[in-house]
This record gives C-alpha cells, structure tokens and sequence, in this order.
C-alpha cells in the first residue's frame, strides 16, 4: 500500500468514524482519526476549558458510538435501578474536574462533607467489600444518578442483560452478570484513544476512585489540572515501572499517538525506565506499520478485560 492509498483508506475510515462512531472492534484508521480529533481539542498547551470539551467529547463520542451499534439483546438496566452504583467507581481527572464543575454550577449541590464520609467509609476497601457494605455514591440522590449528564464513562458503558443477576450479586449469592460485549469493547476503544489524546499532552491518564478524585482535586482546586502529580493524597495503586502490562498499554498509546499524528511509533513508551533485557526486548515495536498493528493487536491477549465481559461491577 503506498503513500496515496493509506490517505485514501484514512479519509474513508474518518468519514465511517464520523457517520458512525468508533466501531467495537479494532478498526485502527478509526482509532487513530478519533484520538487526532481529541488531541486537537485539547492542544499542545490545554487549560481547563480545553480539558473539560475534550473531556465531553470523550463522554459524546462513546454515546454516538453506542447508538449506532446497539445491543442487539434488550438491556435491563432502568430509572430508579440504582445496585450498581454501589461500587468502587474508577475516573480519569479529568472526569473528576467536569463533575466537579456540574456540581457547582447547580445550587443546592451536594456539599464536599458527603463525599468526605463516602469516601472515608471506602477507603481501603475493594469492590467486594464495597458492596458488602452498601456503600452507596454520594452522587446518587432519591435512586437516580445527580449527575447523570456528565457521569464518567465507567458508568456510561455498563448496561446488565438481567435485574435478577444484578440482584444476586447484590445479595452476594452470584459474582456475574450478564453484559452486552460491544458496549465493553466500545468503552476500551473509546478509553484508550482519549488516554492517548492526554498522553500526547503531557497530561496523566491514571484511574482514580471517583470519590477521593473529587474531594482531594476537583472540588479542592478549582484551577486543577491533570498534569502528573495533582493525584495528591489519593493512594493510587501503581504497577511497577519495568511491569510488562504496563509498558505494554505505554506502548499501545504510543501507537495511537504515531498513527494520529502520522508518524511512526517510538521504538521505547515516553518515559520507558530501563529494565532488564528481557523486558525490554519483549516490548520494542517492529518498525513496519502493518507489523506495528498485529504487535497492538497481539498486546489484547493479555488484556482479557478488554474483549470479554468483566466481572460485575467491576469497571
């Protein structure tokens, strides 16, 4: 394929991508013209604003895409069903900060003292123990989600094919429940080219639970930003630098970031730390393009939460 045909074949991907989202499956031509759309919002030097519109197109984009690939099973999930928001919630900054700015923008707002006890009675505890304990989110008000319209996508993407499952992991008698794949897939495709928009930005693109991220940051810090470091206090659970997995989802980023941009992927992740030869060698990408794609594509096999339905609540 020469040089005319790939940008034929990018402008085709892009006008699929913009008729009908991101497909669930790796279509990486409509990866990369995603994350290139979310970088350009955000630029090379994002303030706040620009943080919160990527942070909605991120939110929009995954609505969008969930709309033209719909479940083909009838989901269960409805207005008033609240188990699921029972559970450790997990957020980039970035979502903290628009929840944050939904939260004060609206009067009689859910003051920070809530969200403190929730997140002290959280703290240590697992998504297990969380539902052992009913630990509801101090978001939820009457059974319905306060913030429905800027909720994270850990919650956008979670639908259940059965309330009896729901319930039964509720009550703690089953772990399962029945989900639509597109929708995790989608989430996983939509997750990773925004985490490559922020990467590219020099931004970080760690999960954090949903509680601590709004007491200790968003709701802390009016002018916070994602830049590395502002997790601040929130014990975050990090992998060793030379971890396999680790390097291998830098890598994947690095990728969406090369192909968005039109160049090739870096032979090591930005901020690779040098291990021992072994894990190295295991991570250098290949230099040709289509030998880069099947090194992404074979990184998925040890991403098992990426294609099947992960366990309950388990975002």
């Amino acid at each position: 394929m020469n040089r005319e045909e790939r940008r034929r074949g990018l402008a085709e991907a892009v006008r699929a991508y913009r008729a009908r989202g991101l497909p669930p499956s790796f279509d990486f031509l409509a990866m990369f013209a995603h994350t290139r759309m979310l970088m350009q919002l955000l630029g090379k030097s994002p303030d706040k604003a620009r943080l919160l519109k990527v942070t909605q197109a991120y939110q929009a984009g995954f609505e969008h895409s969930l709309q033209s690939h719909p479940s083909p099973t009838p989901v269960a999930c409805q207005a008033a069903c609240s188990l699921c928001c029972h559970n450790w919630i997990s957020v980039t900054i970035p979502e903290a900060l628009l929840i944050a700015e939904d939260l004060r923008a609206r009067s009689g707002a859910l003051l920070p003292e809530k969200i403190a006890v929730a997140a002290g009675a959280g703290m240590n505890l697992d998504r297990d123990q969380r539902l052992q304990r009913r630990l509801a989110c101090p978001l939820l008000v009457g059974q319905l989600c306060s913030i429905y319209a800027v909720r994270p996508l850990a919650c956008r993407s979670f639908f259940s094919l059965s309330l009896a499952a729901c319930q039964d992991v509720f009550d703690g008698t089953d772990e399962d429940v029945p989900t639509p794949r597109d929708a995790m897939v989608l989430r996983g495709v939509h997750d990773r080219c925004f985490w490559a928009a922020l990467r590219a930005s020099g931004l970080g693109h760690e999960a954090v639970e949903l509680n601590h991220a709004l007491l200790d940051i968003a709701l802390s810090h009016e002018d916070a930003c994602a830049r590395p470091g502002w997790e601040g206090s929130i014990p975050l659970p990090r992998p060793h630098a030379t971890c396999p997995m680790m390097l291998q989802e830098l890598l994947f980023l690095d990728v969406l970031i090369a192909g968005a941009q039109g160049s090739q992927a870096a032979r090591k992740p930005v901020g690779y730390v040098r291990a021992r030869s072994g894990v190295e060698s295991a991570i250098q990408p290949p230099r040709s393009p289509h030998a880069r794609q099947r090194c992404a594509l074979s990184m998925t096999a040890a991403m098992p939460w990426w294609w099947s339905p992960p366990r309950f609540f388990c975002w």
